[in-house]
């Protein structure tokens, strides 16, 4: 979109300035420029008037770049940004008394500005089998809550503000599945032992979609002691995309 602009922007300049000035002066002002540079003209002089009137054009038309770029660069840079973080410790992964264990993914906006209409999405589930990961076909993507607020409905994200979406949780009883945080029906609402990649996507109104993966490991077994559960369910940020 923003190069749109500037396309539009150019040819609207180049419009400009032969509108101003016409065709045939600028081919002049053009020759007087490089005659400048080099001394004088062919017959020995230099037309002033025209030299100047198409410098003004070119100044014009600086200014109308100025304006627009200006614009279009403090939005820029004023924009909000979504960052992830993910760390096998605290706040990321908590404790329920000696009843859950609970993962949490945190968003940062690390821009200039608010996010507005933030939304966390599991958009997808991949299950390993042998080298390989596979899209789980019938998972249909769901709408995440975020920490505290136990809602799945759109927040703020303000500059330098942190937020976290719940990803899921273990209970301690005899199936010790891997639930996530979904606010209604899922075919796919539990994870058995196994390996997996997680579609993470916040979508915000004036942010760009902030797309994470997170690699988990699962051995289906349970431990009151925080440490070592981290070596029954093993997650972490995966770089790239499956």
């Amino acid at each position: 979109m923003r190069a749109y602009k500037i396309g539009v922007l150019i040819f609207a300049a180049i419009g400009f300035i032969i509108g101003t000035i016409g065709y045939d002066m600028i081919i002049l002002g053009v020759h007087n420029f490089f005659a400048l540079l080099v001394g004088t003209t062919a017959n020995g002089s230099i037309n002033k008037d025209t030299l100047w009137t198409f410098f003004a054009a070119i100044g014009s038309c600086a200014v109308v770049f100025y304006a627009v770029l200006k614009e279009i660069i403090l939005a820029r840079y004023r924009r909000p940004i979504l960052k992830s973080n993910f760390e096998m410790k605290n706040p990321y992964i908590t404790k329920e008394s000696n009843i859950a264990y609970w993962y949490h993914l945190e968003i940062l906006n690390i821009g200039k500005s608010t996010a507005t209409v933030c939304l966390g999405y599991m958009d997808e589930i991949l299950k390993k089998d042998g080298d390989s990961f596979f899209k789980i076909e019938e998972y249909i993507p769901m709408s995440l809550r975020w920490v505290r607020e136990k809602t799945d409905e759109p927040t703020i994200l303000s500059p330098g503000q942190r937020k976290y979406l719940d990803i899921g949780l273990i209970k301690k009883d005899e199936h010790h599945k891997f639930s996530f945080c979904f606010n209604g029906f899922s075919d796919i609402a539990h994870l058995k032992a196994g390996s997996y990649k997680l579609k993470v996507v916040v979508y915000s109104e004036n942010a760009k979609a902030l797309t994470t993966w997170i690699e988990i490991a699962w051995t289906g077994q349970w431990s009151d002691d925080y440490d070592a559960m981290k070596k029954e369910l093993i997650a972490k940020k995966s770089v790239l995309s499956p």
